[in-house]
């Protein structure tokens, strides 16, 4: 159990809320609504609820900006 746990989390398959994601970068949920209107940022819906996996947004964020820094 415990080893599958650590794999889930290497791989970045994981999928956590807004607030976990604005914690995670270090910027305020309004940020994260205002990058996910602009579809600057992948998301998932699991049903009507915005979820996001964090390696494919610090991903996405990466791409987007040239110096890498925060969003």
């Amino acid at each position: 159990r415990g080893m599958k746990n650590n794999i889930v989390e290497n791989t970045g398959t994981h999928l956590i809320d807004q607030r976990e994601l604005a914690r995670l970068l270090g910027c305020n949920p309004r940020t994260v609504s205002n990058l996910l209107r602009r579809q600057k940022i992948p998301v998932i819906k699991v049903g009507t609820l915005n979820r996001f996996q964090p390696i494919r947004v610090i991903e996405a964020l990466a791409e987007a900006s040239p110096r890498g820094g925060k969003p």
